[in-house]
Formats: C-alpha cells, sequence, structure tokens
C-alpha cells in the first residue's frame, strides 16, 4: 500500500510539474519622437525582409499592421518565435523609424521605436 501511494504521489508530482503551458510570444512596441513623446495613430508594420518569407508559413501573412493608441502603444501577438523587422511610420508629416524584434515563447517583449 505505501508503494502504491509513492508511486501515486511521484506521478502526479511529475506530470504538474511536466505540463507547464507554453504561451505564445506577445510584443509591445511604443512609438517615440524625437522628443521622446509617444506618438498616437503611427501606423506600425511587422514583416519579414527576406523575399518570400512570411510570418505564418501556412497562411501565407507576408505582416500585420497597426495603429498606435494614445499613449503610442500597440500590442501583436504570434505564433511562433522568430526574428522580425519593425517599421514606423506617420504620413503628416512623414517620418519613419525602424529596428527588429526577437520574439520567445512565454515572453512579451517591448521595442521602442523612434521616428525622425
Amino acid at each position: 500500500m505505501r508503494k502504491l501511494l509513492f508511486i501515486l504521489a511521484t506521478l502526479t508530482i511529475i506530470t504538474s510539474l511536466g505540463c507547464k503551458k507554453i504561451t505564445p510570444p506577445r510584443v509591445l512596441i511604443t512609438v517615440l519622437d524625437t522628443c521622446y513623446k509617444p506618438v498616437a495613430n503611427a501606423t506600425v508594420t511587422i514583416y519579414v525582409k527576406v523575399n518570400g518569407g512570411y510570418l505564418d508559413p501556412k497562411e501565407k501573412i507576408p505582416s500585420v499592421s497597426d495603429k498606435t493608441n494614445s499613449e503610442g502603444q500597440v500590442r501583436f501577438e504570434f505564433k511562433n518565435e522568430a526574428i522580425y523587422n519593425v517599421k514606423a511610420t506617420t504620413t503628416n508629416p512623414y517620418r519613419i523609424g525602424e529596428g527588429m524584434i526577437y520574439l520567445q515563447n512565454n515572453k512579451e517583449v517591448e521595442k521602442t521605436i523612434i521616428i525622425r
């Protein structure tokens, strides 16, 4: 009986420790101007520079874009770890800033892009 209880307790501990759920990579992009003030309504695009590269090869998605909020921030979530390029632009006046992000599972990457 003691052996059975020991085995059950051991299996319970192993399964509870070994089944850690992996969360997909997330990124928070903050866009600032040269005075380090947040830029609202900037278009942030995350993309792959390599010809024929996709953010999601199964869905054939070449890039994702979204606008920043009033705090100059925008969030994205991805399916896989990867290295991507980031570009932030405004139209009036036209300004641009670029950078790179390295996404890892179970982490939210924070990246600040300065537009000039």
